[in-house]
């Protein structure tokens, strides 16, 4: 799994150290090893080129690299919502939204 936030605040923090918590948790209940969660704090929303030379937002390029390290799926925090699930997109990825006011959109 991953995880990616804007700004590495305290509540963001404290919500990923329970996220890493809660997923340890799950896999010693299931018998599996331990866990890694790929982790990525973005601050700004500027621009970086891609491998085809195409820009693109930061926050969307961090995520597309947490999906093509192998991870399935990401949680993601606020303003990096959109810029995660484009990249679930075409990682055939899944995100979990981190807010309390989600509109279809996402």
């Amino acid at each position: 799994p991953g995880f990616i936030a804007i700004a590495e605040t305290d509540p963001v923090v404290n919500y990923f150290r329970g996220f890493v918590s809660g997923l340890s948790d799950a896999a010693s209940e299931l018998g599996k090893g331990g866990v890694t969660v790929r982790c990525s704090y973005k601050d700004g929303f500027g621009t970086v080129k891609d491998a085809d030379g195409n820009k693109i937002p930061k926050l969307e390029a961090a995520a597309k690299d947490i999906f093509n390290a192998g991870c399935d799926v990401v949680a993601s925090c606020g303003a990096a919502i959109p810029y995660t699930c484009a990249a679930a997109h075409d990682a055939d990825g899944k995100v979990i939204p981190l807010v309390s006011d989600l509109d279809d959109e996402y």
